[in-house]
């Protein structure tokens, strides 16, 4: 992956330091492993402050789940295959999780 910013790589993800940094680091993941299921996670302060539409209007049709998380330190993105037992901590009330999985 092209080198972004002060981002890293942790414990099985990309550890990103904001949302241009995630989106091109999710765009480059998307085209080295097409069909694979990602999930973005980020403290709900990010999380309230995140423009969902710029992202759903650019990765709405892949299968990308967004999840609020107090273990992701304020304004980093965590960006991670899915399906690995992992998932949020933002309740069932979290609406933003799209597409439906299969």
């Amino acid at each position: 992956m092209t080198a972004l910013g002060d981002s890293r790589h942790e414990g099985g993800a990309d550890v990103l330091e904001s949302m241009a940094d995630l989106f091109v680091a999710l765009g480059v993941r998307l085209r080295e492993r097409p069909g694979t299921r990602w999930m973005v996670e980020m403290h709900p302060t990010t999380r309230s402050e995140f423009d969902i539409g710029r992202f759903n209007a650019r990765y709405g049709s892949h299968d990308v789940r967004i999840y609020a998380s107090r273990y992701v330190a304020p304004g980093e993105y965590r960006l991670s295959q899915r399906g690995f037992g992992t998932g949020g901590d933002g309740g069932s009330g979290e609406s933003d999780r799209w597409p439906a999985s299969s």
